[in-house]
């Protein structure tokens, strides 16, 4: 319920910006594709808006009491190219804003198409969007695939055979969007997982279709054991270790490693030259929405003002004469040097 009236919250804020937003994973997954949604948990709302509308997504999020999560302020280059921020609302709830599905243009995907296929469902008693059925499966795949089959849980696998058994799908546009992302490597494993693991039946002329070349499957099958789980093989060395190995060879493409590897040079290059005092105030000046306006919650506490802005908070305390004064408390203390007012 609570994840429903954030979302309606968000929605709602979006609409009177014209922002479209999609629901994507697990509320779509729960309320439009398994028979009842406590069948499918979910810890977070994962909601894409356009590339174009994100900073502006992320700015109105920032206005409305939402936190921003995971501030890189070391890597700016890095956190402004990355495919989704993660906010906290005041209550405590997980909100991760996406543009795209991979950063750095790894697997690329013309999302006005996508929004314009994408489908209206029911989450709880509010009306949001999902994406159309191969798009979503598609989505999927990618996001087993962006961590490098590290970071996922079986529900993930589980997902596919459920989708795939409750769907019908058309294989062939289905085959065309992994080909548009360049991600017919990672379908494959993924599709390939659901057939082992779960018995989902998968047309032979899809997997076909989607069979990387020998000298990939050759280096993929040292790493990737589509009978077990975790599936790839070496879990316990890291997302590092799998990052490493398996970055390129998940890429279709050879022709596009060698532009992926440029953008990511050029990030990291950036994130290096950004270090520097003077450049990085430019840089936050120019492109930080978080700078356009602070973000306050203000709350009347019957004699004081409590005023909440990313980092700790201010205390404005009034004597019976009218005059304020102000204590600046930090993030960490604010349990403990915050007023008890009764």
């Amino acid at each position: 319920m609570r994840f429903e009236a954030i979302f309606r919250e968000i929605k709602d804020i979006f609409a009177k910006e014209a922002i479209p937003l999609i629901l994507l994973k697990g509320p779509h997954l729960a309320h439009a594709v398994y028979k009842h949604p406590n069948e499918r948990t979910y810890g977070d709302l994962d909601i894409l808006v356009k590339p174009g509308d994100f900073n502006k997504a992320a700015r109105i999020l920032l206005e409305n009491q939402f936190t921003l999560l995971e501030d890189d302020d070391k890597n700016l280059a890095t956190t402004a190219q990355m495919n989704h921020w993660a906010f906290r609302s005041c209550f405590g709830q997980l909100i991760e804003l996406h543009r795209g599905f991979t950063g750095l243009e790894r697997h690329p995907s013309d999302l006005d198409e996508w929004f314009a296929r994408a489908e209206e469902f029911e989450f709880g008693q509010t009306l949001a969007l999902g994406l159309g059925t191969e798009d979503l499966l598609c989505h999927l795949c990618l996001h087993i695939g962006k961590s490098f089959f590290y970071l996922i849980e079986k529900k993930h696998i589980q997902d596919l055979d459920v989708i795939i058994r409750k769907r019908i799908i058309k294989w062939d546009a289905f085959v065309q969007r992994c080909k548009e992302t360049r991600s017919k490597a990672i379908t494959f494993y993924c599709l390939s997982a659901a057939q082992v693991q779960y018995g989902t039946s998968i047309p032979a002329e899809v997997l076909a279709a989607l069979r990387p070349s020998k000298v990939r499957r050759f280096w993929l099958n040292k790493h990737l054991e589509v009978a077990a789980f975790p599936i790839y093989r070496f879990h316990a060395h890291g997302a590092s270790h799998a990052r490493r190995r398996l970055t390129l060879p998940l890429l279709d493409g050879v022709g596009n490693w060698g532009p992926f590897l440029v953008r990511a040079a050029w990030v990291k290059g950036l994130d290096v030259v950004l270090r520097m005092p003077l450049l990085r105030k430019l840089w936050k000046n120019r492109f930080d929405v978080r700078r356009s306006k602070q973000h306050k919650l203000s709350t009347d506490l019957g004699g004081y003002s409590l005023s909440v802005p990313e980092r700790g908070f201010e205390v404005e305390e009034k004597d019976y004469k009218g005059k304020s004064k102000k204590v600046k408390v930090r993030e960490e203390n604010s349990k403990s040097q915050a007023p008890n007012h009764k």
